[in-house]
């Protein structure tokens, strides 16, 4: 029997779970008694300052901020001792050989971006859009120029015009140019729109999207 006991011993010492769980469960230990220490001292200083609370606004003032840490390091306390209770379930779990794995702090992953800014990117996009699109017409008109008029043609050219052929039908071109009119307002407000409307519902759907992770 002494002998089965100390191989099982040998064994139990040499499992890293074991000692994995036993370094986790000696620190717990420090940690739940450096917080009991310090949770006693905290409980003796707010009985002294109840006892002298109607003595001086200085003391209600100490009293109040000794309460709120009292509050925190309880907290902690808690947590710890829950933390302690499960690593001593764990520990004996690996005395019986059945072992358990059970995750105290799940993962969780942010759903806001930790950069760039969406607003101040979407702003650098539209004001690059539209430098990039009137860099390009500008380029396009310089490569194929027109002339409105025979007199710039003449001067351009340095040819001489002996005359001009009119437009042939101007109810049409004018429609035309009514039409391209119309259909770059409807563009560059459309554009506008967009880009307001995806400022103003980011960090709406953001925080929707938040909403139905947690409830997920």
């Amino acid at each position: 029997l002494k002998a089965g006991a100390f191989g099982h011993t040998l064994t139990r010492s040499s499992n890293p779970v074991y000692q994995q769980i036993q370094v986790s469960l000696n620190e717990v230990e420090v940690e739940i008694a450096a917080l009991s220490g310090e949770i006693t001292d905290r409980e003796r200083r707010i009985d002294e300052l109840q006892k002298l609370l109607d003595t001086a606004p200085e003391v209600e003032a100490e009293f109040a901020r000794l309460n709120r840490n009292y509050g925190v390091t309880r907290t902690q306390y808690d947590l710890l001792v829950q933390r302690f209770e499960t690593a001593r379930i764990s520990e004996m779990a690996d005395e019986t050989g059945v072992i358990k794995f059970e995750v105290i702090d799940p993962p969780n992953a942010a759903t806001q971006p930790v950069g760039p800014n969406r607003a101040l990117l979407m702003t650098a996009s539209l004001l690059f859009g539209l430098v990039v699109g009137i860099g390009i017409a500008y380029a396009r008109s310089i490569s194929n120029p027109v002339y409105y008029d025979a007199k710039r043609l003449a001067s351009q050219t340095g040819v001489p015009v002996l005359g001009a052929i009119g437009v042939a039908f101007p109810g049409a071109a004018h429609r035309i140019r009514s039409v391209d009119k119309r259909m770059m307002t409807l563009a560059l407000g459309g554009l506008i729109i967009a880009y307001v409307a995806a400022v103003i519902w980011a960090d709406v759907a953001s925080a929707w999207l938040q909403q139905v992770t947690k409830v997920s």
